[in-house]
């Protein structure tokens, strides 16, 4: 399910609730900016779940990348040395 759908499944439940409360303005109100506080904890918890996802991977794959640039090195410093040592 993307973000998108479900922002949009949350927005058509809230309106369709509101319609159809047979409660007074007040509680209205109050049940409203109880279901928008709900939706923004709710936003916010998987903004922040995304955001440690896309740390973590970007952590795994930095790393990786340091190892392969560490074998590249050590690959070309023996070839170096190798070379050298065949002119000796």
């Amino acid at each position: 399910m993307s973000i998108k759908t479900f922002i949009n499944g949350v927005v058509v439940g809230l309106i369709l609730g509101v319609l159809f409360a047979p409660d007074s303005g007040d509680e209205t109100r109050r049940k409203i900016a109880k279901k928008a506080s709900d939706v923004k904890d709710t936003v916010t918890d998987t903004y922040n779940n995304i955001a440690d996802t896309v740390a973590d991977k970007y952590q795994d794959i930095k790393s990786k990348a340091n190892e392969f640039i560490g074998r590249g090195e050590s690959a070309f410093n023996a070839a170096k040395e190798e070379n050298a040592n065949m002119f000796e």
